[in-house]
Protein backbone atom coordinates (compact mmCIF):
# COMPACT_ATOMS: atom_id res chain seq x y z
CA UNK A 1 0.00 0.00 0.00
CA UNK A 2 1.02 3.65 -0.41
CA UNK A 3 1.28 4.02 3.39
CA UNK A 4 4.32 1.73 3.34
CA UNK A 5 6.35 4.05 1.08
CA UNK A 6 7.51 7.66 1.38
CA UNK A 7 9.28 9.55 -1.39
CA UNK A 8 11.65 12.39 -0.59
CA UNK A 9 14.70 14.41 -1.52
CA UNK A 10 17.87 15.18 0.38
CA UNK A 11 21.14 17.05 0.05
CA UNK A 12 24.33 15.79 1.69
CA UNK A 13 27.32 18.12 1.91
CA UNK A 14 30.73 17.05 3.16
CA UNK A 15 34.12 18.70 3.62
CA UNK A 16 37.60 17.31 4.27
CA UNK A 17 40.66 19.39 5.16
CA UNK A 18 44.25 18.21 5.38
CA UNK A 19 47.05 20.35 6.83
CA UNK A 20 50.48 18.70 7.16
CA UNK A 21 52.25 21.91 8.19
CA UNK A 22 52.08 20.90 11.85
CA UNK A 23 54.20 17.77 11.18
CA UNK A 24 57.98 17.85 10.79
CA UNK A 25 60.21 15.68 8.68
CA UNK A 26 58.30 15.19 5.44
CA UNK A 27 56.83 17.03 2.52
CA UNK A 28 53.68 19.05 3.14
CA UNK A 29 50.50 17.96 1.41
CA UNK A 30 47.69 20.37 2.21
CA UNK A 31 44.30 20.42 0.61
CA UNK A 32 40.58 20.24 0.79
CA UNK A 33 37.78 18.26 -0.76
CA UNK A 34 34.10 19.17 -0.91
CA UNK A 35 31.28 16.81 -1.73
CA UNK A 36 27.73 17.78 -2.79
CA UNK A 37 25.13 15.03 -3.16
CA UNK A 38 21.53 15.87 -4.06
CA UNK A 39 19.28 12.82 -4.40
CA UNK A 40 15.75 11.48 -4.46
CA UNK A 41 14.89 8.46 -2.37
CA UNK A 42 12.19 6.03 -1.35
CA UNK A 43 11.82 5.19 2.34
CA UNK A 44 9.97 2.02 3.34
CA UNK A 45 7.96 1.33 6.47
CA UNK A 46 8.12 -2.17 7.92
CA UNK A 47 5.23 -3.45 10.01
CA UNK A 48 6.38 -4.23 13.55
CA UNK A 49 9.49 -2.03 13.21
CA UNK A 50 7.91 1.44 13.19
CA UNK A 51 11.12 3.27 14.08
CA UNK A 52 13.24 1.68 11.30
CA UNK A 53 13.22 2.95 7.69
CA UNK A 54 15.26 1.23 4.98
CA UNK A 55 15.86 3.50 1.97
CA UNK A 56 17.07 3.41 -1.62
CA UNK A 57 18.12 6.50 -3.52
CA UNK A 58 19.39 7.83 -6.79
CA UNK A 59 21.28 11.07 -7.13
CA UNK A 60 24.27 12.94 -8.40
CA UNK A 61 27.60 13.61 -6.71
CA UNK A 62 29.98 16.48 -7.32
CA UNK A 63 33.50 16.38 -5.86
CA UNK A 64 35.72 19.49 -5.80
CA UNK A 65 39.40 19.15 -4.81
CA UNK A 66 42.21 21.59 -4.05
CA UNK A 67 45.72 20.28 -3.34
CA UNK A 68 48.88 22.20 -2.41
CA UNK A 69 51.87 19.86 -2.42
CA UNK A 70 55.56 20.19 -1.69
CA UNK A 71 57.64 17.28 -2.96
CA UNK A 72 60.89 15.97 -1.43
CA UNK A 73 62.94 18.33 -3.62
CA UNK A 74 61.05 21.32 -2.21
CA UNK A 75 59.12 22.08 -5.41
CA UNK A 76 55.54 23.22 -4.94
CA UNK A 77 52.51 22.63 -7.07
CA UNK A 78 48.82 23.40 -6.75
CA UNK A 79 45.96 21.57 -8.37
CA UNK A 80 42.24 22.32 -8.48
CA UNK A 81 39.99 19.72 -10.00
CA UNK A 82 36.47 18.39 -9.84
CA UNK A 83 34.62 15.29 -10.91
CA UNK A 84 31.04 14.12 -10.84
CA UNK A 85 28.86 11.10 -11.41
CA UNK A 86 25.70 9.15 -10.74
CA UNK A 87 25.14 8.15 -7.11
CA UNK A 88 23.30 4.96 -6.03
CA UNK A 89 22.39 4.85 -2.37
CA UNK A 90 21.28 2.34 0.29
CA UNK A 91 20.48 3.44 3.82
CA UNK A 92 18.64 2.62 7.01
CA UNK A 93 17.32 5.23 9.45
CA UNK A 94 16.19 4.84 13.05
CA UNK A 95 13.88 7.38 14.70
CA UNK A 96 15.27 8.67 18.00
CA UNK A 97 12.58 11.37 18.41
CA UNK A 98 9.56 12.63 16.46
CA UNK A 99 11.65 14.47 13.83
CA UNK A 100 15.22 13.35 14.64
CA UNK A 101 16.80 10.16 13.32
CA UNK A 102 20.11 8.29 13.09
CA UNK A 103 21.15 7.03 9.68
CA UNK A 104 23.66 4.55 8.29
CA UNK A 105 24.19 5.09 4.58
CA UNK A 106 26.23 3.54 1.76
CA UNK A 107 26.86 5.45 -1.47
CA UNK A 108 28.30 4.08 -4.67
CA UNK A 109 29.37 6.80 -7.09
CA UNK A 110 30.44 6.14 -10.67
CA UNK A 111 32.67 9.12 -11.54
CA UNK A 112 33.05 10.40 -15.08
CA UNK A 113 36.87 10.56 -14.65
CA UNK A 114 37.16 13.03 -17.53
CA UNK A 115 40.70 14.21 -16.80
CA UNK A 116 42.30 10.88 -15.89
CA UNK A 117 42.65 7.39 -17.28
CA UNK A 118 39.34 5.53 -16.93
CA UNK A 119 40.12 2.70 -14.51
CA UNK A 120 38.03 1.24 -11.66
CA UNK A 121 40.31 3.06 -9.19
CA UNK A 122 39.58 6.43 -10.82
CA UNK A 123 35.85 5.87 -11.39
CA UNK A 124 34.43 3.86 -8.46
CA UNK A 125 33.81 5.66 -5.16
CA UNK A 126 32.40 3.86 -2.12
CA UNK A 127 31.32 5.99 0.85
CA UNK A 128 29.98 4.79 4.20
CA UNK A 129 28.29 7.46 6.34
CA UNK A 130 26.86 7.55 9.84
CA UNK A 131 24.95 10.62 10.89
CA UNK A 132 22.03 12.31 12.55
CA UNK A 133 19.22 13.95 10.61
CA UNK A 134 16.14 16.12 10.98
CA UNK A 135 12.89 15.69 9.03
CA UNK A 136 11.14 18.90 8.00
Amino acid sequence: SYDALDLGASLNVGAFYRDDSRFDGGPDVNGSAFLFQPRVYASFKIEGYERWYPMVGLGYSLFAFNINDENFAGANFQENTSDDGINLNLAVAYDIAQRWFLQLQYDYVRLSARDVRKTPYNQNVNILKLGIGYRF
